[in-house]
């Protein structure tokens, strides 16, 4: 049965595409006109693009089964935790030692978080994802009811964006009127040739559309906010978006304490948000073990399911920070981890 319902939903969609056009549908007409009035996008150059694009039964098999939802500890830090990685990592550093300097300097957000960040996301840009953006927005937006609404605002974004960095088709005052600077020629010849991951996430720093107008960033004064390539505004722009979020250098970021595991209402807190909800003091007098001078610093318990046990951990304000890239405690804990690793080979 599991095996046939993936089957059936792929030829209902190879059914409905062959049927009609995409853009004969009620809700994809609406959304192109709530562009077109807003933004003034020319009609018949959206409906183009959107008609090109692919509903994909795999872009929704995968944003299902997220692995940070079923992934051990254990599991999640060998996929990121290798020699191979720390290598590349150091090497990655050391190409843009200037570059990274300058940006710990402006923004104060240190560059092996940077490097790290980078590392975890698209293995220092060799691997930036294979899922043509357009598909991927178009089949959450339009085909994930879940979460469609934040999706298809995506997908407004990324339209917007397109036309902001000058991206064919929409690399004309007659598609769209947004930016301000015509003349500059894009080095994205055009946007069905955008890919990243299934979720809709871009370039070496791995931005969602909206993410990337409001953080990514020209570091290298070309004029063009490039991440899908370059590596200086990936770096800038990684280091801008943890500067805006409030990065503030205040250890400890992580740190392991001991709790009693009979405590049955203490081990439910664990993992309840990210968000920091109790001062240190608060979780003491709860039964968390934890030895640390200032106990007015807020936190979060989490628990780290290994093989053979389970370690709780305190995270502060910066190890926050770094989830409000990516919303899972694995994905932070195995950020500063790397780039531990990093800072320390990088030194040797």
């Amino acid at each position: 049965m599991t095996r046939t319902v993936p089957i059936l939903m792929v030829l209902l969609y190879a059914t409905v595409s062959s049927a009609e056009s995409f853009n004969t549908r009620s809700d994809v007409i609406e959304f192109i006109d709530e562009l077109v009035e807003e933004y003034q996008f020319d009609k018949n150059v959206l409906s183009s693009v959107l008609d090109e694009a692919e509903v994909r039964q795999d872009i929704i098999d995968l944003i299902s089964k997220p692995a940070e939802r079923t992934m051990t500890w254990d599991g999640y830090r060998k996929i990121f935790i290798t020699q191979k990685r720390v290598r590349e990592g150091i090497e990655f550093a050391k190409k843009n030692r200037d570059t990274l300097d300058r940006a710990q300097k402006e923004f104060d957000v240190p560059w092996h978080i940077i490097v790290s960040i980078i590392g975890v996301e698209t293995s220092y840009g060799r691997i930036k994802g294979s899922f043509p953006v357009v598909d991927a927005l178009v089949t959450l937006g339009f085909e994930y009811p879940r979460r469609a609404s934040f999706f298809r605002d995506e997908l407004k974004q990324f339209f917007i964006l397109a036309c902001e960095e000058r991206i064919q088709p929409f690399d004309s005052q007659e598609a769209c009127s947004l930016s301000n600077d015509v003349d500059r020629e894009s080095p994205v010849e055009n946007i069905r040739h955008l890919v990243g991951s299934y979720a809709g996430a871009m370039g070496i720093g791995q931005f969602i559309s909206s993410s990337y107008r409001r953080f990514a960033i020209d570091f290298d004064g070309d004029r063009f906010r490039d991440i899908w390539n370059n590596e200086v505004d990936a770096i800038g722009s990684v280091a801008n978006y943890f500067h805006v979020h409030d990065w503030q250098n205040i250890e400890p970021v992580l740190l392991e304490v001991t709790i009693d595991e009979t405590n049955a209402k203490l081990v439910s807190m664990a993992n309840q948000s990210l968000e920091l909800t109790r001062t240190v003091s608060e979780w003491q007098a709860l039964g968390v073990e934890v030895a640390i001078d200032n106990l007015d610093q807020k936190a979060a318990l989490f628990r780290f399911e290994t093989e053979t046990d389970n370690i709780y951990k305190l995270g502060f304000h910066d190890f926050y920070v770094i989830t409000r890239y990516n919303r899972s405690r694995l994905y932070a804990a195995v950020v500063l981890e790397l780039a531990k690793l990093i800072e320390a080979g990088a030194k040797n």
